[in-house]
């Protein structure tokens, strides 16, 4: 988590002529947050299957259907509030720097 607003921080004041608060600096932060947390999502989904799936059999089981359960509610849920965020982190990281 630290290293995603080190990241969108550091977007924010290298590309602080690409972000404000007009429509075009809108749609480009939450579009860059949007692939970042994308790709971030997908680590987390691939680092969580990889613990499930290193736990004993019985316990493995349970877990996966738990997850595969919860998966299509929350995930969806957590990336966009994750866009959300790191998105708005960008802009103020921009907005301070100009």
């Amino acid at each position: 988590m630290l290293i995603n607003f080190i990241i969108h921080i550091a977007i924010g004041i290298f590309g602080s002529n690409y972000f404000g608060f007009n429509r075009d600096g809108l749609v480009t932060s939450y579009a860059v947050a949007f692939v970042i947390q994308g790709v971030d999502m997908f680590r987390f989904y691939t680092t969580y299957m990889n613990l499930i799936l290193s736990m004993p059999p019985e316990t493995s089981a349970e877990t996966l259907e738990a997850f595969k359960r919860r998966a299509p509610i929350t995930m969806p849920q957590a990336y966009l509030m994750k866009v959300i965020l790191y998105g708005t982190v960008t802009l103020i990281a921009s907005a301070i720097t100009n």
